[in-house]
């Protein structure tokens, strides 16, 4: 924006534009709750600019040389901190920044810190807004090309799912005596695609002659790029304004103030007080996000699988499903997965054959028989082997704070890396740096909280991010409870293959970082089958020998004596499992024997390191993941928020350890839930013979509410702002008091959440209050203490309802 400083007001003018556009991001296009409460922020700005131009009134005269420095001044600093997003942080960073960057801490040499440290990470997506692009040619006006990218019906993404645009021709339109090509955007829906063909001849059809598809694609490409965005909420939108203020405020003193006058003073604490009002009231909004996204989110479509078997003393119910309606459908899946043939009859449910009895129930195809057949379990969530998760996995985490805190033993998790591009994979991977530390940073503290005090956690990255992995790791544990850097395998079909004539070496290995949750985590000493075939002598030095120890063994029924000044460094019962494997021969009189198991150090390239069974383009091995569950044995559930495709959870099961799992895309539904059913019928794959695992077992999957759905669902108001607490300035009052959130949700027929049909209000409670859930009926749930907590409030007291009110709280209206 030019600087035009010889009007007066201009300054003015150009500052209060700025700070609407840029505090409340792009004027963005499409509907979503983001894009809803964006709105309400700039009808906000709108009520309170008399408000602040008042105070300015006071502080600044009119027409004053000071009034326009200090408009410069609030320009020069705000403009620093806000991006397209509307997001807070080192948006712009001034060149005196690095004097006052935070590296150094208390007892630290140095410590990791980057931009958008302090942040919540949100999510990488799209400023959907209705952009001109013009295309011009060097020396030739007359190639000139313009379009108009028409995205007023584009809805915002909700996570990080990869969704392409498609574009479809709209119109030509004359424009300011131009032709200019009209193009609607929207998102791809099934086999969807751009059709250029198409648009090129309806463009010709309208006059647009010469249109090649080269420049087609090259407006189409610049019309992406503009849209990206980064979306962080910041943790302390008004302790960090406030503080970088202070800080921009102490080095234009230092640098370019020489008046300290009282009157100079004066000016100075009105562009300080100015500033301030200014970031109370942007602090609301930002806050307000916060809340939003710290909100626990409600369960929805929970569903259970349970393996026949595990029914088998229940005839009658197994009758009753083998009758149901749909049983029909569970067949067809059950055919689906491979697991019967087209000849299998629904009656068979309820038959006693062998070869049925692990197949596995989803209590989606039977709703009305799932509190019979959840009954028939037992103790509900003592009996489940697991439960996955379909959503951000921040949320999930955030949400199940009070029901796993400290009863993870083992986290595992391979995130997206950070790549260059994502054109591979069906989820995003090319972060920046600071962006990809900021969503993995924010992930891992809340998972800290979920392990045990012995607990620990593998994170698996490559080149691209291992020097970002490490100092997390040993910020948020503590660099004294990082126990390894281990080197494992990685495929090579998912890279170039190499030119005679090549700038590096070809990656071949990824790291597997370990960490401890505190000085309690030991792992197992692991050993594996020794492949070597190099023969030891069995004999220790006689200084060395134990004392006491024999000097002869028995070998295939001969006694073996030891050489003379030596002495047997095996036992009886060592030397009888060698000669088992025939790993002991006797030569010329002397015993020698060939190791069964060597111990395990940090180089794992012996295994796979990812796999393609499940056609997955980074499907960790079974075997990598069976060897990092076996370092921490004993109680404890195993944990992977990154959950993929869900090999984790596979091995848990087959090892016979508790799960969790997060995942938040597509592929929840078409890969991982597929998989995790063949796992329970006993399908034989990966490490299934190894650990003997035939099948049998039960978990129960769910989604929940995202953070796009609750911004969609919550009613906020255009009104004026109450200001109901006089201590506080009109900037600093709670803007969102009076609005209604989700509570009018709550429906006056029965008393429950009615924005999702699909929400699980006992689940809901068991995370809100971190209880297992012991047994459910229609109108209660029975938590692990033997604790009772009614859901439907048509059988509820007053009291009862108070309470179950109270408990629902957090989920329905959130602020001061």
């Amino acid at each position: 924006m030019p600087d035009q400083t010889t009007t007066s007001g201009t300054k003015e003018k150009r500052f209060l534009d700025a700070l609407e556009s840029l505090f409340t991001g792009a004027e963005v296009e499409g509907d979503s709750g983001f894009v809803n409460l964006m709105r309400v922020k700039r009808k906000h700005f709108q009520s309170l600019r008399p408000k602040l131009l008042a105070k300015i009134d006071a502080r600044a005269e009119k027409n004053s040389a000071f009034r326009e420095e200090l408009f410069d001044k609030l320009h020069d600093f705000f403009s620093r901190y806000f991006c397209e997003s509307g997001s807070i942080y080192f948006r712009h960073l001034p060149a005196f920044a690095k004097t006052y960057e935070r590296v150094y801490a208390d007892g630290q040499d140095v410590a990791l810190s980057w931009k958008t440290r302090n942040l919540y990470y949100v999510k990488s997506d799209v400023l959907v807004q209705s952009l001109p692009v013009t295309l011009e040619e060097e020396g030739k006006p007359q190639n000139t090309r313009r379009f108009f990218f028409d995205a007023a019906g584009v809805e915002n993404k909700q996570n990080n799912e990869r969704k392409e645009f498609v574009f479809e021709f709209g119109a030509v339109k004359s424009e300011d005596g131009n032709k200019v090509v009209h193009l609607a955007v929207s998102y791809k829906k099934g086999s969807g695609k751009t059709k250029t063909g198409d648009i090129l001849k309806k463009a010709r059809e309208n006059g647009i002659v010469s249109l090649s598809e080269e420049q087609l694609q090259k407006a189409i490409n610049v019309f992406r790029r503009q849209v990206e965005a980064d979306f962080f909420i910041n943790k302390d939108a008004g302790g960090f304004l406030r503080e970088q203020f202070d800080l921009w405020m102490f080095q234009y003193l230092y640098k370019e103030e020489s008046d300290f006058g009282a009157n100079r003073v004066a000016q100075l604490q009105a562009v300080k007080k100015t500033a301030y009002d200014i970031i109370d009231f942007i602090a609301q909004f930002e806050d307000e996000l916060r809340r939003v996204w710290e909100k626990p989110k409600f369960v929805r479509g929970l569903n259970y699988v349970v393996t026949l078997d595990k029914l088998a003393e229940k005839s009658g119910l197994l009758k009753k499903i083998a009758a149901h309606k749909g049983a029909k459908a569970q067949v067809e899946e059950w055919r689906e997965l491979g697991l019967v043939d087209g000849k299998f009859p629904a009656g068979e449910i309820a038959g006693a054959r062998k070869d049925c009895k692990f197949l596995p129930l989803d209590t989606r195809h039977f709703k009305n028989l799932e509190l019979d057949i959840l009954a028939a379990l037992g103790n509900l969530d003592e009996a489940l082997d697991g439960e996955f998760v379909h959503g951000e996995n921040w949320q999930a985490l955030n949400t199940l704070q009070k029901r796993y805190a400290e009863k993870v033993k083992c986290i595992y998790i391979d995130p997206p890396f950070n790549l260059d591009s994502s054109d591979q994979f069906d989820y995003r991977t090319n972060y920046k740096d600071s962006c990809w530390a900021t969503m993995l940073e924010n992930r891992l503290k809340l998972a800290q909280n979920f392990l045990s005090e012995d607990g620990g956690i593998f994170v698996r990255c490559d080149i691209n991010g291992n020097w970002i992995v490490r100092c997390l790791l040993d910020s948020i544990f503590g660099s004294d409870n990082f126990l390894n850097e281990i080197v494992v395998n990685r495929t090579q079909e998912f890279f170039k293959s190499p030119t005679p004539l090549q700038r590096k070496l070809m990656n071949d290995v990824d790291s597997l970082f370990l960490a401890g949750k505190s000085g309690k985590t030991n792992i197992n000493r692991l050993r594996v089958p020794r492949r070597d075939e190099v023969w030891h002598e069995p004999f220790l030095p006689a200084r060395g020998a134990r004392e006491g120890a024999p000097e002869s063994r028995i070998i295939g029924g001969k006694e073996i004596f030891a050489p003379k000044g030596r002495q047997w460094g095996l036992s009886q019962a060592q030397l009888d499992e060698l000669s088992e494997h025939q790993r002991v021969k006797i030569k010329n009189g002397r015993a020698k024997y060939w190791p069964l198991w060597r111990n395990l150090k940090n180089n794992w390239t012996d295994i796979p390191g990812y796999t393609r069974a499940w056609e997955f383009k980074t499907e960790n091995s079974e075997e990598l993941l069976m060897r990092c569950l076996s370092a921490f044995s004993g109680e404890g559930v195993v944990c992977d928020f990154f959950s993929g495709s869900g090999t984790t959870q596979a091995v848990a099961q087959k090892l016979g350890r508790k799960w969790l799992g997060v995942e938040m895309g597509d592929h929840f539904n078409t890969v991982i839930l597929p998989r995790m059913k063949k796992v329970l019928s006993g399908h034989q794959s990966g490490i299934s013979k190894e650990t003997d695992y035939k099948g049998g077992g039960a978990f129960k999957y769910y989604a929940l509410e995202q953070y796009e759905e609750t911004l969609r669902n919550a009613r906020y108001e255009d009104g004026e702002q109450l200001e109901i607490d006089s201590a506080k300035s009109p900037f600093a009052q709670y803007v969102f008091f009076a609005d209604d959130k989700l509570a009018p949700a709550i429906t006056r027929e029965n008393g429950l959440p009615s924005m999702y049909p699909d929400i699980d209000i006992a689940e809901t409670l068991a995370n809100a209050l971190g209880m297992p859930v012991r047994a459910r009926t229609a109108d209660s749930v029975v938590f692990a203490d033997g604790s009772e907590q009614k859901i439907n409030p048509a059988k509820m007291t007053a009291e009862e309802k108070q309470r179950f009110v109270s408990l629902l709280r957090p989920y329905l209206w959130w602020g001061e």
